[in-house]
């Protein structure tokens, strides 16, 4: 079984974890974890997680996630996927990974933004799919959702510790730096460079509002939320400021090499 442990974080990113794309096999790979390196793991993240994975650390848990504006979400994720399958149709005349090989059509053609939404199931409201449908290990994950997984996402979202969004991470996510030790300051990563759909977001902003109506939902009451944890968290705006201090001189330190 391959070692996604690095102390003290457990890192379950899709894209580090290929073997473990189903729940049967993260229960597994948790299940073979020794309890000595269990006892070890204070963070886990990463797109599969799921709740109650914190049964198998003994520990008494705090989830928090981001969710993301919905048109950039999808535009990002298109980009990602048609990416990957061109560069495969490219190299090996066949797309292999199976997130690749959705986005191809009957033709042999990579679909466009509009055929995929239309087109690929799945690839509509992934917040509230992925939230609703694996957070929850329920089945039927290519299925159609309902006004009923809608409200299984919020219900979700609401009994979680911490919910922001990703366009204030760079701030909010400090509040959590504090709260988990972290002393090293990370910036927004796994950003696509040259994002060529972002050109027609106009266009194809009102396609995705009204094919991932969900999501768009989802992602409103997931800002409602974030800023009632704001109002109601005494010490939110000090710890926040006080890590933009931190955060200020850490970056000082490292330009001036000291």
């Amino acid at each position: 079984m391959p070692v996604y442990y690095r102390e003290p974080f457990l890192n379950l990113l899709t894209n580090q974890t290929e073997v473990l794309h189903t729940q049967e096999a993260l229960t597994e790979y948790l299940r073979s974890l020794p309890e000595s390196v269990r006892n070890r793991v204070n963070v886990i993240y990463g797109h599969h997680v799921y709740y109650g994975i914190h049964e198998y650390f003994g520990k008494k848990p705090r989830y928090f996630t981001f969710l993301r504006n919905p048109i950039f979400q999808t535009l990002s994720h298109y980009t990602h996927l048609s990416r990957g399958a061109e560069k495969e149709l490219s190299e090996f005349k066949v797309v292999v990974r199976p997130l690749f090989k959705m986005l191809i059509s009957e033709q042999g053609n990579v679909m466009t933004l509009e055929e995929a939404l239309r087109k690929v199931p799945f690839f509509d409201n992934g917040m509230t799919r992925m939230i609703a449908r694996w957070f929850l290990a329920r089945k039927g994950q290519t299925a159609e959702l309902n006004r009923a997984d809608f409200e299984a996402a919020k219900n979700i979202l609401e009994q979680l510790y911490f919910v922001g969004v990703a366009e204030e991470y760079d701030v909010t996510a400090l509040y959590l730096y504090y709260k988990l030790g972290i002393r090293k300051f990370f910036g927004r990563q796994n950003i696509t460079a040259n994002h060529y759909l972002l050109k027609e977001k106009e266009r194809l902003g009102e396609l995705i509002q009204a094919q991932c109506r969900w999501d768009v939902e989802l992602y409103d009451f997931a800002r409602k939320l974030s800023e009632e944890f704001k109002r109601k968290t005494k010490d939110y705006a000090w710890i926040v400021n006080y890590m933009k201090v931190k955060r200020w001189l850490s970056r000082v330190s490292t330009l001036t090499g000291e």
